[in-house]
Parts: structure tokens; sequence; C-alpha cells
């Protein structure tokens, strides 16, 4: 359900209106960055109604075949859905220090999960939680943040507006998952011979900037002397090669001072790399087969979907993003309830099960409530 900004006391009690038709439920938001109103008060009026709620503050949001840069995005969750919040991930010792007990009874559990896309130690953070729950639980979810790249408090509960925190809403429901980006190699192998968590030093035992730099000034005609560096590497992602599934996508958002490239998403040290070139049809049709794969997995007819889809794909897309959003209603057959955030990295289920965090993937996820 889609609910436009309008002034901050109308605005809560249209919200109001809606969450408090049914307490048991809890309660999803999804903001669009752009004329966010005051979180605080809103939080403190829902704690008021003992409204049971958590969500993210996002570059865009989803509604039906629209995106948003502003606006909210309110989804209800069913009753027995149990929070987990982790904070300190900046830290790379920080521990999860409670796990609730979900996985016990004969209930299948799914978890959305929604982060901090700009704090460190994301892989960590997902790999402890895997190391807790394993492969008994499909996993989705997404990055919040700015897509300014400056981080701030970005996802919120009853407690208030967080930055370098996790929050996990298990959901006691079974769920399917389509997950493709659609990026061509154009340049492999390359190995990451040097980096330091998200951030890129070295690439076969040179300067990381100056090998992307002559690979994507070839391919793409143009110079980075010429262009702001995202608007030439949007087109040129890197891929982590992994064994029988489609390579995880690597979104290079700057480059320092040293040379280095920044990314969204860790990048382990002596990776093997590619580099990843989009065509903008190719991206579309990735998303029509995530969805889908979602809708042919589900073992009944779901008409409650949930897309979590990379910020950066919009940017490259441009005019055309709304082609990406039509393919994917079109290969879920057109169902009645899509909602869902334009993310900074993308979570999910992969592969034999296990957890990982993408870039400039599209994440399609049904819920079986």
């Amino acid at each position: 359900m889609y609910i436009e900004i309008t002034a901050a006391e109308r605005f809560i009690q249209e919200v109001l209106d809606v969450v408090t038709q049914d307490l048991s439920k809890t309660w999803l938001f999804m903001f669009g960055e752009q004329d966010l109103p005051a979180l605080e008060p809103l939080i403190e009026t829902l704690r008021a109604h003992q409204v049971k709620f958590f969500g993210g503050v996002f570059p865009g949001i989803i509604d039906q075949e629209q995106k948003y840069e502003s606006g909210l995005v309110l989804k209800a969750l069913p009753e027995e859905t149990v929070l987990l919040t982790v904070n300190g991930l900046e830290q790379p010792d920080f521990e999860i220090e409670i796990l609730p007990q979900v996985t016990q009874n004969e209930t299948p559990q799914s978890a959305l999960v929604l982060l901090d896309g700009l704090t460190a130690n994301v892989a960590t953070f997902l790999r402890k939680l895997y190391g807790a729950y394993g492969d008994t639980i499909n996993y989705m979810g997404g990055g919040a943040g700015s897509l300014s790249l400056q981080q701030q408090p970005c996802v919120f509960n009853q407690e208030g507006v967080f930055q370098d925190t996790a929050l996990v809403a298990f959901i006691p429901a079974k769920s399917t998952l389509g997950i493709k980006h659609g990026w061509q190699k154009i340049v492999e192998p390359i190995m990451a011979t040097g980096t330091d968590k998200n951030i890129i030093t070295e690439l076969n035992w040179d300067n990381a900037f100056d090998i992307y730099k002559e690979v994507v000034e070839v391919s793409s005609g143009q110079s980075f002397a010429q262009h702001d560096f995202f608007d030439l590497a949007k087109g040129y992602p890197f891929g982590i090669n992994k064994e029988g599934v489609e390579v995880i996508v690597r979104d290079p958002i700057m480059v320092n001072e040293n040379g280095a490239l920044v990314c969204v998403g860790e990048v382990p040290q002596n990776t093997s790399l590619a580099i990843l070139k989009g065509e903008k049809q190719s991206l579309i049709d990735a998303a029509g087969e995530a969805a889908l794969a979602c809708q042919q997995a589900s073992t009944k007819k779901s008409n409650d979907y949930l897309v979590f889809d990379c910020i950066s794909r919009v940017l490259f897309l441009e005019d055309d993003f709304g082609a990406e959003l039509q393919a994917v209603k079109d290969g879920l057959g057109q169902p009645e309830n899509l909602s869902g955030a334009l993310t900074l990295g993308e979570i999910s289920s992969y592969g034999e099960g296990y957890i990982e965090f993408f870039n400039k993937t599209i994440v399609v996820g049904a819920l079986e409530v």
C-alpha cells in the first residue's frame, strides 16, 4: 500500500488509520528518501498505540509497477512475526546477542533482512545469521540508505532510527525466490590481489584503478578524465566468480585518492573477478526471468510479492526502468500485490541456500501467507 507524504499530522493520522485496523500484524515500513518526514514523531505515535513495526529509508520504493522517490509503502506481515535488532555492525567484533528460537516447530520460516547498506561487515553479519539458522530459513531483503552515499541513520523500529544496524523479521511462512542480474562478462579472470573489506586496492598485483580504467575506457570508448567516475562505472561492475551459479556482482561506486576502488559489499582477498558490462535489454530480461523463477517455484498461487531491486539498475536503465518493473509483473502473472524497495545491495538465499549480499541485482520473493 502506497501513502503519499503530506503535512506531518495528516500523514501520521493516515498511517494510524491503516495500521490500527489490525494491531496483531507486524508492519513493514519502506520510505523513499525524498521529502522524508521526521521519523521520531511517527515512531513515538506508533509506539503509543502499541503498533509492532520496523522499516527503512531507501533511495526509492516500489508499489505495483511504479517507482517513487518519496512516500511510504506499507506492508502487513503475519501476527507471529519475530523481530531481531543487531547494532554495531561497524565494529568487526560485533555479536548477535539474542537469537530468537524460530525454527523449532514445523512451520516454514522466512527472514526479511533490512540493514544499513553503507555499513561495514555486512558479509560478517550475514555469515553469523546463516551460522545461527542455516538453510532452514529463506532469506531476502536489502540495504537501506541514501543515493548520496553519505551514511546516515536509515533503519528504524520502536526504539528509534539507527545506522550500522540490521533488522531481521522472522516470518512464519514459506517463501520462494528468484534472483538474477543480466550483466555479462567482458574480461576475466582478474585477481583481487589486494582488498580491505569493500575496498579493492590491487588487481593483478597492480593499482586497482589503473587496471579497471584501461578495460572500461577501451570498452566504452570514453575517458574517466571527462566523466564523473560513477557515470562510467555504473555500466561496468565486477563479478565474483562462484562455482555453478551466476556471478555475484560488486558495484564500484568511487575511486579514492590512492587509486583504490570502493565497492558496495565486501570483496575477499585473492578472489577471482570478472569485469562485467550491461545492456539494457539483458537487464530487463533478467528481471522477468527472476520473477518467473519465483512464481514457478511456489507450490501455491501467491498474489503477495516483495521485490528488492538495486538503485544502480535504475541509474543504468534510466527511462527504461519502467520496462523492468513491467517485466516483473508479467513474470509473476500480474499479481494483486507487489511492493518493495530500491536498495543499496540486495540480500537473498542463493545456490545451495547460503545467504549472499548482491549488487546490481534484482530479488523477487513470494510470501505464502
